[in-house]
């Protein structure tokens, strides 16, 4: 790597922040981490709690969860045909790179005040331009790719992007986005790179799990989220994705900390000590 040089500075800089140096600072930028998680017999990436099964039987005994950071990397992304933009590995495309900030500001406006129009044309960095590209050019074998990315049912966003054909020239306008509804879900927020829905930090989470003994000391303690407060770019809003599942999370959740959380679950406490300090966000 140190023998190879870029020719062009801006790339050279984009390839440096997204795959060399990202996340240096060694702090999570994810959509969630976990202290100690119990979970219903399933994956728990989507959403809080998604199914009515249930694990049975845990221990917790003598447990220290501490000193967990975290920061969120929220992504934005653009829906079409009401369902988010997804490129192979299952995450938004960044909604700023596709249509360059000048633009994805007066959409924000109008968004928000619900007046006004826009007519995006495709801006794109190097990161956009491999994924369109790569659908492009290979999407006539899936074998070739580790998801199925979404552009559209007739993969309308590529069209828009390549500039081929006049007839997908409106498809992120007003011209095309005429109601209100259409207008305030063209926009996703709260998710980090693949879509999963932020929650910040949970020292420990049980989520669908019956017949759970706490005993001995528990403590969770030192738990910092630095996370930033999220982007404006959605408006006002309780749900700003697919999985992001309300009551547990209301608007932005990325900078959320939680000592203990705990649903669907039966537990008991035979505890000589249960600890919480130093929670904050």
């Amino acid at each position: 790597w140190d023998d190879y040089k870029f020719n062009d500075d801006d790339i050279a800089d984009i390839v440096d922040k997204v795959f060399v140096n990202h996340g240096s600072n060694m702090i999570p930028y994810g959509a969630v981490v976990y202290g100690l998680f119990l979970n219903y017999p399933a994956s728990g990436i989507f959403g809080w709690h998604t199914s009515n099964l249930q694990s049975n039987g845990a221990i917790i005994e003598n447990v220290r969860v501490h000193d967990l950071y975290h920061h969120s990397e929220e992504m934005v992304g653009l829906t079409t045909n009401k369902h988010g933009i997804s490129h192979a590995l299952n995450g938004p495309l960044d909604a700023v790179s596709l249509v360059g900030e000048d633009m994805m500001e007066q959409i924000a406006n109008v968004i928000e005040s619900k007046t006004g129009t826009f007519k995006a044309e495709y801006v794109g960095d190097l990161i956009t331009d491999v994924h369109l590209a790569y659908y492009k050019f290979a999407s006539n074998d899936w074998d070739f790719w580790p998801g199925t990315p979404y552009y559209g049912d007739n993969g309308e966003l590529i069209e828009w992007a390549m500039g081929d054909d006049d007839t997908y020239g409106d498809i992120i306008s007003t011209d095309k986005i005429v109601t209100e509804e259409d207008l305030a879900q063209l926009v996703t927020c709260n998710g980090d790179r693949m879509q999963h829905p932020l929650k910040g930090i949970i020292g420990i989470k049980i989520s669908g799990v019956e017949n759970v003994q706490f005993k001995g000391d528990i403590t969770v303690e030192n738990l910092y989220d630095s996370s930033a407060l999220g982007s404006t770019l959605c408006g006002p809003y309780t749900k700003a994705n697919f999985g992001q599942q309300l009551p547990y999370s209301l608007g932005y959740s990325g900078n959320m900390v939680h000592g203990l959380d705990v649903s669907f679950s039966d537990i008991e406490f035979d505890t000589d000590k249960v600890y919480l300090h130093n929670i904050i966000s």
